[in-house]
């Protein structure tokens, strides 16, 4: 039960109340919450475009940029590599969003096939993810790995992603990333956006971003040298630099907690809204970690060093 649920009492005034004075209770028959859902996912679609239109100026990804066109300067150097996550032996490296392997997927190991699929991803418990239409001037250059982990009681709340996104122009942590001109994207990217049912301003929402880069430490070196909003807090057992947590308070007492978490050529990033700091962290945490793990898993070339 949601804390919505258990104080249904006490929760202050709804965007559905709010329409429903302002149009002074004349259409009874006014699907709201189709309405306020439909806006949720629009505003995070435009708020994704426009975090990325003023993070970047170049009209295409330039190799060339990604050394340094993300790093503040030169002085913020290189991260150590220490992924955390050993990648597992497989026969098939192609488990993407609804793409079919071809003989270019497949990789043959001498070590055993693992059979088991992802350690954190139960495909039959994974909810279907309705693909945005894809932009054919900006197509990713990869094709991106469903790496979303299920097992998370925090996300499995939410259900099936409210949006789902395969679209390069994306920042690693899109509520953190500040707009600065002449840094890199990432060369592509795939977006999950989840919030609770009904229409509260306050509610649980996640953010699941998965980004492939050329060179990954410039851009999450970028982020924990100031390119973000929010302040950086402790990861709880992690003191390496390709883990980073960061965390603002929002509104009534609610926090925005964002995870990032660099594996080989890739950033996962989760951002979480929840009621408490607490919560928020280690949803963010959870979920960061466990898809880092299933991207070891589904890309053992690109997700290690």
């Amino acid at each position: 039960m949601s804390w919505h649920d258990e104080h249904e009492g006490s929760r202050g005034p709804t965007i559905d109340d709010d329409l429903r004075a302002a149009l002074d209770g004349s259409s009874t028959d006014f699907d709201y919450d189709a309405l306020i859902a439909g806006t949720k996912v629009r505003a995070a679609r435009l708020r994704r475009r426009q975090t990325v239109a003023r993070a970047v100026t170049a009209a295409v990804l330039a190799p060339t940029l990604a050394g340094a066109g993300w790093l503040l300067s030169s002085t913020l150097g290189q991260p150590d590599a220490s992924t955390e996550y050993a990648a597992q032996p497989t026969d098939d490296v192609s488990a993407t969003t609804g793409a079919a392997p071809t003989t270019d997927d497949v990789t043959t190991t001498t070590a055993p096939a693992r059979v088991d699929g992802p350690p954190h991803q139960d495909p039959e418990e994974l909810p279907d993810a309705v693909l945005e239409p894809v932009n054919p001037d900006w197509p990713n250059r990869w094709e991106m790995p469903d790496v979303r982990p299920t097992g998370v009681a925090f996300l499995d709340a939410l259900g099936a992603p409210q949006s789902f996104a395969l679209y390069p122009r994306t920042v690693p942590l899109m509520h953190f990333t500040t707009g600065e001109d002449g840094r890199p994207e990432p060369h592509s990217a795939a977006s999950y956006y989840f919030f609770a049912s009904g229409n509260e301003v306050y509610q649980d929402t996640v953010e699941i971003t998965l980004t492939a880069w050329d060179d990954s430490a410039a851009p999450i070196a970028a982020l924990r040298g100031g390119a973000l909003s929010g302040t950086v807090v402790e990861w709880p057992g992690r003191t390496d630099d390709d883990h980073l947590l960061v965390e603002e308070r929002f509104g009534q007492g609610w926090t925005f907690a964002g995870a990032a978490v660099r594996q080989g050529d890739y950033i996962v990033g989760v951002t979480v809204l929840a009621e408490t700091a607490e919560e928020a962290r280690a949803a963010a945490t959870e979920i960061a970690e466990k898809s880092a793990a299933n991207l070891a898993y589904l890309d053992p070339e690109n997700a290690t060093d």
